[in-house]
């Protein structure tokens, strides 16, 4: 479906997690740099096409993304889990709050990250 390539490189926050993405210890997640480096260099041949503003933004974009998805994991748990499928109660809420709590996981690398980035 038509979208941003920010929102589809954003979207990366799943794959560079250090834990599950229904982890209750914030404290246990972390950026695997490892990945990053690997999905930016898979990325970077495909996207010649990017105007300079899209490139500057693509780590904002797991920002972005992760704050989103944290809305809706959030917004599901609200309703009564009946968008996600769970497997104990409470599962979508601490989603959210892992979501929530990602983009502060990001800054320590984010200058890296963005530096990666600025190449493509």
């Amino acid at each position: 479906m038509p979208g941003s390539v920010i929102y589809d490189f954003g979207d990366m926050r799943t794959f560079t997690s250090s834990a599950a993405e229904d982890e209750n210890r914030p404290s246990q997640v972390r950026v695997r740099m490892d990945i990053f480096h690997a999905l930016s260099e898979g990325y970077s041949p495909q996207l010649t096409f990017l105007v300079p503003v899209e490139t500057e933004n693509l780590v904002s974009g797991a920002r972005l993304i992760t704050m989103i998805m944290g809305i809706r994991f959030l917004t599901d748990y609200l309703n009564g889990d009946i968008y996600y499928k769970i497997h104990y109660p409470d599962q979508n809420s601490t989603v959210a709050a892992i979501s929530f709590s990602l983009p502060g996981v990001f800054s320590p690398n984010e200058a890296e990250m963005n530096a990666e980035v600025a190449q493509i």
